[in-house]
Protein backbone atom coordinates (compact mmCIF):
# COMPACT_ATOMS: atom_id res chain seq x y z
CA UNK A 1 0.00 0.00 0.00
CA UNK A 2 1.08 3.12 -0.78
CA UNK A 3 -0.70 6.69 -0.84
CA UNK A 4 0.63 10.06 -1.40
CA UNK A 5 1.65 12.11 1.02
CA UNK A 6 -1.31 14.87 0.17
CA UNK A 7 -3.90 12.59 0.98
CA UNK A 8 -5.69 13.23 4.28
CA UNK A 9 -4.93 12.48 7.90
CA UNK A 10 -5.55 8.43 8.49
CA UNK A 11 -5.93 7.76 4.88
CA UNK A 12 -3.60 4.46 4.96
CA UNK A 13 -5.96 3.41 8.59
CA UNK A 14 -9.45 4.19 6.80
CA UNK A 15 -8.39 2.21 3.35
CA UNK A 16 -7.53 -0.56 5.59
CA UNK A 17 -10.42 -0.62 7.50
CA UNK A 18 -12.51 -0.60 3.83
CA UNK A 19 -10.25 -3.04 2.64
CA UNK A 20 -11.12 -5.69 5.35
CA UNK A 21 -14.63 -5.12 5.58
CA UNK A 22 -15.30 -5.36 1.81
CA UNK A 23 -12.95 -8.90 2.26
CA UNK A 24 -14.88 -9.94 4.54
CA UNK A 25 -18.12 -9.50 2.55
CA UNK A 26 -16.97 -10.58 -0.70
CA UNK A 27 -14.59 -12.77 0.13
CA UNK A 28 -15.28 -15.06 2.66
CA UNK A 29 -13.38 -17.61 1.50
CA UNK A 30 -9.72 -15.26 2.44
CA UNK A 31 -9.29 -15.90 5.78
CA UNK A 32 -6.11 -13.62 6.05
CA UNK A 33 -4.60 -9.75 4.89
CA UNK A 34 -1.12 -10.05 4.37
CA UNK A 35 1.21 -7.64 3.61
CA UNK A 36 5.01 -6.41 3.90
CA UNK A 37 6.39 -2.53 5.72
CA UNK A 38 9.08 -1.51 3.37
CA UNK A 39 11.71 -1.07 5.50
CA UNK A 40 14.61 -0.25 2.55
CA UNK A 41 12.32 3.18 2.56
CA UNK A 42 12.30 3.71 6.03
CA UNK A 43 8.75 2.23 7.00
CA UNK A 44 8.87 0.21 10.10
CA UNK A 45 5.16 -0.37 9.54
CA UNK A 46 3.50 2.12 12.01
CA UNK A 47 -0.14 1.78 9.76
CA UNK A 48 -0.19 -2.20 10.15
CA UNK A 49 0.90 -1.54 13.99
CA UNK A 50 -1.86 1.15 14.34
CA UNK A 51 -4.51 -1.13 12.58
CA UNK A 52 -3.92 -4.44 15.18
CA UNK A 53 -2.17 -6.38 12.40
CA UNK A 54 -0.01 -9.27 14.07
CA UNK A 55 3.97 -8.56 13.33
CA UNK A 56 5.97 -11.86 11.76
CA UNK A 57 9.59 -11.21 11.54
CA UNK A 58 11.25 -9.71 9.01
CA UNK A 59 13.50 -10.76 5.70
CA UNK A 60 16.61 -9.38 3.78
CA UNK A 61 15.18 -7.99 0.92
CA UNK A 62 17.67 -6.53 -2.39
CA UNK A 63 17.35 -3.59 -4.27
CA UNK A 64 19.09 -1.34 -6.65
CA UNK A 65 20.06 2.49 -6.68
CA UNK A 66 20.88 4.37 -9.89
CA UNK A 67 23.14 7.62 -9.47
CA UNK A 68 19.97 9.54 -10.26
CA UNK A 69 17.57 7.87 -7.29
CA UNK A 70 15.87 5.77 -9.29
CA UNK A 71 15.13 2.69 -7.55
CA UNK A 72 15.28 -0.78 -9.59
CA UNK A 73 13.78 -4.11 -8.89
CA UNK A 74 16.21 -6.88 -9.00
CA UNK A 75 14.29 -8.52 -11.56
CA UNK A 76 14.24 -6.15 -13.47
CA UNK A 77 17.99 -6.56 -13.54
CA UNK A 78 17.13 -9.36 -15.25
CA UNK A 79 19.99 -11.26 -13.43
CA UNK A 80 22.64 -10.10 -10.65
CA UNK A 81 25.18 -8.05 -11.89
CA UNK A 82 28.39 -8.49 -10.93
CA UNK A 83 29.95 -5.80 -8.82
CA UNK A 84 31.92 -4.56 -12.00
CA UNK A 85 29.37 -3.42 -13.99
CA UNK A 86 27.62 -1.99 -11.19
CA UNK A 87 30.08 0.08 -10.28
CA UNK A 88 30.63 0.68 -14.23
CA UNK A 89 27.28 2.09 -14.17
CA UNK A 90 27.13 3.88 -10.89
CA UNK A 91 24.16 1.44 -9.52
CA UNK A 92 24.37 0.63 -6.07
CA UNK A 93 23.20 -2.61 -4.41
CA UNK A 94 21.05 -2.20 -1.25
CA UNK A 95 19.35 -4.25 1.40
CA UNK A 96 17.14 -3.31 3.70
CA UNK A 97 14.88 -5.65 5.80
CA UNK A 98 11.10 -6.23 4.89
CA UNK A 99 8.82 -6.25 7.93
CA UNK A 100 6.23 -9.29 7.40
CA UNK A 101 2.57 -8.52 8.61
CA UNK A 102 -0.57 -10.11 8.78
CA UNK A 103 -4.85 -9.43 9.47
CA UNK A 104 -7.01 -12.68 10.56
CA UNK A 105 -10.28 -11.60 9.39
CA UNK A 106 -12.33 -14.01 11.53
CA UNK A 107 -11.96 -16.06 14.78
CA UNK A 108 -10.97 -19.16 13.01
CA UNK A 109 -8.05 -17.53 11.53
CA UNK A 110 -6.76 -15.89 14.58
CA UNK A 111 -6.80 -19.42 16.08
CA UNK A 112 -4.46 -20.34 12.73
CA UNK A 113 -1.92 -18.17 13.46
CA UNK A 114 -1.23 -20.57 16.25
CA UNK A 115 -0.06 -23.57 14.09
CA UNK A 116 2.28 -20.93 11.95
CA UNK A 117 5.18 -21.82 11.05
CA UNK A 118 6.36 -17.64 12.02
CA UNK A 119 5.72 -16.15 15.77
CA UNK A 120 3.35 -13.70 15.21
CA UNK A 121 3.20 -11.29 17.79
CA UNK A 122 0.35 -8.52 18.46
CA UNK A 123 2.09 -6.04 21.16
CA UNK A 124 3.62 -2.65 21.56
CA UNK A 125 7.39 -4.05 22.63
CA UNK A 126 7.24 -6.42 19.63
CA UNK A 127 6.49 -4.39 16.91
CA UNK A 128 9.42 -2.66 15.05
CA UNK A 129 10.44 0.69 14.94
CA UNK A 130 12.71 3.30 13.55
CA UNK A 131 15.51 1.99 15.52
CA UNK A 132 14.66 -1.35 13.84
CA UNK A 133 15.59 -0.04 10.23
CA UNK A 134 18.67 -1.43 8.72
CA UNK A 135 20.23 -0.78 5.55
CA UNK A 136 23.48 -2.44 3.55
CA UNK A 137 25.34 -1.58 0.78
CA UNK A 138 27.20 -4.59 -1.22
CA UNK A 139 31.17 -3.46 -1.64
CA UNK A 140 34.14 -5.27 -3.05
CA UNK A 141 34.69 -5.81 0.54
CA UNK A 142 31.34 -7.81 1.61
CA UNK A 143 28.26 -5.77 3.03
CA UNK A 144 28.76 -2.25 4.66
CA UNK A 145 26.75 -1.00 7.20
CA UNK A 146 24.60 2.24 5.95
CA UNK A 147 23.81 4.94 9.09
CA UNK A 148 20.94 6.77 7.14
CA UNK A 149 18.38 5.55 4.27
CA UNK A 150 19.61 5.53 1.08
CA UNK A 151 17.26 8.58 -0.93
CA UNK A 152 15.18 7.40 -3.43
CA UNK A 153 14.01 9.95 -6.57
CA UNK A 154 10.16 10.23 -5.93
CA UNK A 155 10.51 11.37 -9.61
CA UNK A 156 10.49 7.92 -10.40
CA UNK A 157 7.48 6.98 -8.75
CA UNK A 158 5.13 9.41 -10.31
CA UNK A 159 6.76 8.40 -14.14
CA UNK A 160 5.73 4.82 -13.15
CA UNK A 161 1.97 6.33 -12.05
CA UNK A 162 1.50 7.84 -15.12
CA UNK A 163 3.04 4.79 -17.36
CA UNK A 164 0.91 2.43 -15.53
CA UNK A 165 -2.47 4.98 -16.36
CA UNK A 166 -1.47 5.11 -19.85
CA UNK A 167 -1.55 1.11 -19.78
CA UNK A 168 -4.89 0.82 -18.02
CA UNK A 169 -6.64 3.85 -20.91
CA UNK A 170 -5.06 1.04 -23.52
CA UNK A 171 -6.29 -1.42 -22.21
CA UNK A 172 -10.14 -0.52 -21.52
Amino acid sequence: MCLIDEMPRNSESQFLAGVSRWMKTNLKQVRFLFTWADGTVGKPGYVYQASNFFYGGYIWTDTYLTQNGERVHPRTMGSRPSLSYLSEHRIKHIRGKLFRYIYPLNRQATKLLDTSTAKWHRAGAAYPKSTSLRWQEKTVHGWRTLKTKPEFNLQFVEANSRNIERSQRLAA
